[in-house]
């Protein structure tokens, strides 16, 4: 079954889908869908390990790059909206981490939650505080309030657009503005 019907109806309906949701955004029966996934916590698990392994390549390439860690923060915004824009799963997981994974089971919340910290979340605070050291980002606060706001900026900015499905026609623009606020603390405005 493609799973990009699966995305759209959680975006949509957030955790009240349902599996025959699924199926009538697929174009398939309820007993088709139901044969793979005898229950939706089976297809969110798939959607979000999906998700979670593509940020990870995402993220794992951005910050193993040779760029400052002002630009690595740009390239991995920027590769973050585009990446959300191919592959809503890892939106998913984004908005998920953002809410606390509410309303999933406890096994799997921890599950997503270590993967997260881990692999996604401490990448970007680890740069954030190398761009701080560097006086590339001039806002003096901890690298985890930095790093929070600037997810949570994203995922916020980026779900404006996808619950009103209209993508911008250059979704850098959001990065430009974010990244702004953080290098004018500094008095650079690029």
């Amino acid at each position: 079954m493609d799973r990009k019907a699966a995305e759209k109806v959680m975006v949509a309906k957030g955790n009240q889908y349902d599996i025959r949701d699924v199926a009538k955004e697929a174009g398939l029966g309820y007993g088709t869908v139901y044969h793979y996934y005898s229950n939706k916590e089976i297809l969110l698990r798939e959607v979000m390990e999906a998700g979670l392994a593509i940020a990870a390549e995402v993220t794992g390439q951005i910050f193993a790059s040779h760029e400052s860690p002002v630009q690595q923060l740009e390239s991995y915004c920027n590769a973050l909206l585009q990446t959300w824009m191919l592959h809503t799963s890892v939106y998913l997981v984004y908005k998920a981490a953002s809410e606390n994974y509410c309303n999933l089971d406890e096994m799997f919340r921890q599950q997503l939650s270590v993967q997260f910290q881990h692999e996604l979340y401490k990448p970007l605070a680890e740069c954030v505080e190398r761009a701080m050291e560097a006086k590339e980002i001039g806002v003096q606060l901890k690298a985890e309030s930095l790093s929070n706001g600037l997810l949570g900026s994203l995922i916020g900015s980026y779900g404006i657009y996808l619950y009103h499905q209209e993508m911008p026609p250059d979704p850098s623009i959001i990065t430009e503005l974010l990244l702004r606020g953080l290098r004018e603390g500094k008095g650079d405005n690029r």
